[in-house]
């Protein structure tokens, strides 16, 4: 199983080589949400819409745990929080 610490390290490595040019790049959105189909979207955006996703389904496999029993603690917790917390890792 891949450790947390070792999962942020990558995406920590990967992220210090984007460039600002490259974050605000625009590129045609061809995605599965029909609102967005065809419109211009930044590198930055589609990069927090996958944070976002990621985080939804870690709070999905949280409450589902919790609800078979498992004991879970408060994880993710609040985003807010958990974007701090990432800053002590």
């Amino acid at each position: 199983m891949v450790e947390l610490p070792a999962v942020l390290k990558t995406a920590r490595d990967f992220l210090s080589t984007l460039t600002e040019a490259q974050a605000v790049k625009r590129s045609r959105y061809m995605g599965s949400m029909e609102r967005l189909r065809g419109e211009s979207i930044t590198s930055n955006y589609l990069l927090a819409r996958q944070v976002a996703h990621v985080y939804y389904h870690i709070a999905d496999i949280t409450a589902v745990r919790a609800s078979l029993g498992h004991q879970v603690s408060d994880f993710p917790g609040p985003l807010a929080a958990t974007l701090a917390a990432d800053k002590e890792i």
